[in-house]
C-alpha cells in the first residue's frame, strides 16, 4: 500500500519477507534531492504474520507537509502504531496498491477501505 504523489515522491507501509521473516516496514522516498543524498529510507516496524493488517493515519496540511503514521495488525483488532514520516504529498496525492518480490511468493489482497474524516464545527475540538 502507498501514498503516491509523483515518481519519487510516495510513502508506504509494507510487508517485507526477507525470506525467512516477514516484516512489516514503512518508507519514504523523497525527491529529486541533492548528490549524494538517500532518496529512499525505511523503518523496520514489526513482525507481520500470514495475514497483516496495515493502515495509514494523515494528519496535518501545512507548509510543513503531512504527517504519515503506519499501524500494522496481525489480528485485525490490536493495532500497533509504528513510525511517523513528514512528507509533503499535499492533496493530490493518490492511494496505491503493489505486489513486488522475487518468484515464488504470492500476495492476496482483502478488505481495501479508504476513509475521509469529517471536519469539525468551528470551536468543536475533536
Amino acid at each position: 500500500m502507498f501514498v503516491y504523489l509523483k515518481d519519487q515522491n510516495s510513502i508506504k507501509p509494507d510487508i517485507f519477507p526477507g525470506f525467512d521473516t516477514r516484516q512489516t516496514q514503512f518508507g519514504k522516498q523523497i525527491g529529486p534531492v541533492p548528490a549524494n543524498y538517500p532518496t529512499y529510507d525505511h523503518q523496520n516496524a514489526g513482525t507481520a504474520a500470514e495475514t497483516t493488517w496495515l493502515r495509514i493515519v494523515r494528519t496535518g496540511n501545512g507548509d510543513q507537509g503531512e504527517l504519515y503514521t503506519a499501524y500494522s495488525s496481525t489480528g485485525g483488532e490490536n493495532w500497533t502504531k509504528e513510525e511517523t514520516w513528514q512528507h509533503q504529498l499535499g492533496s493530490s496525492a493518490q492511494i496505491g496498491i503493489s505486489a513486488q518480490n522475487a518468484a515464488g511468493f504470492t500476495m492476496d489482497f482483502d478488505y481495501v477501505r479508504v476513509y475521509r474524516l469529517k471536519t469539525p464545527a468551528p470551536g468543536i475540538i475533536p
